[in-house]
């Protein structure tokens, strides 16, 4: 038997309305299976981030796909409506589905998030970066961000930390920085984290 397409949510997040839709070919379009939902924020807290786990099954009940859904700044007492999709190359056997609510995060607990961020090369041929970050708290905070980067091996090549001081409510701030690698290093990712400034 097909399993009955369910969605759950928790506490502080609640689904109101979950619809599946098949893949869709039409002409040039190509649209894999979904499902849309209407999400609501219950709490009186904003959630940061919230991660629903969606398992897509084939007509035996077979789990097929499972995908990790992420959704950022959800405010109280507001709805958000989502699409959740499953990979292209299963996406034509998918029959039914299960999703579930697995971390809320408020915004206590995560005060700052990123926005934004891009590179640039100058003419001297180091890479510039450009970051944007946002308080979804509703007080002054202020934040560390830990910038890494890796080679092609994946060995760290270097690191910076910058201190972000009073970012305002509901506001954004850019900030710049360049890195210029060792001799003979090149930089191929480089990876992005925020974390609280701790008095001591």
């Amino acid at each position: 038997m097909i399993p009955e397409p369910i969605a759950f949510g928790n506490n502080e997040l609640t689904i109101l309305k979950h619809e599946f839709f098949k893949e869709r070919i039409d002409h040039d379009c190509y649209t894999p299976a979904r499902v849309d939902l209407a999400i609501r924020n219950i709490s009186n807290s904003t959630i940061a981030t919230a991660i629903l786990e969606a398992k897509f099954f084939d007509a035996e009940g077979k789990i097929v796909d499972i995908i990790r859904h992420r959704e950022s700044e959800l405010r109280g007492d507001t709805s958000r409506s989502i699409s959740i999709y499953c990979k292209n190359e299963l996406s034509r056997i998918v029959k039914s589905y299960n999703i579930t609510v697995i971390k809320v995060i408020t915004a206590d607990q995560e005060k700052v998030q990123f926005c934004s961020h891009e590179v640039t090369v100058d003419d001297a041929g180091d890479e510039n970066f450009s970051i944007v970050v946002k308080n979804i708290s509703d007080e002054k905070t202020d934040t560390a961000v830990v910038a890494s980067f890796f080679n092609s091996y994946k060995d760290n090549i270097g690191t910076k930390i910058f201190i972000l001081k009073d970012i305002e409510p509901n506001r954004t701030k850019k900030f710049c920085f360049s890195f210029k690698p060792q001799e003979g290093d090149q930089i191929r990712t480089y990876t992005f984290d925020i974390g609280d400034v701790v008095e001591t």
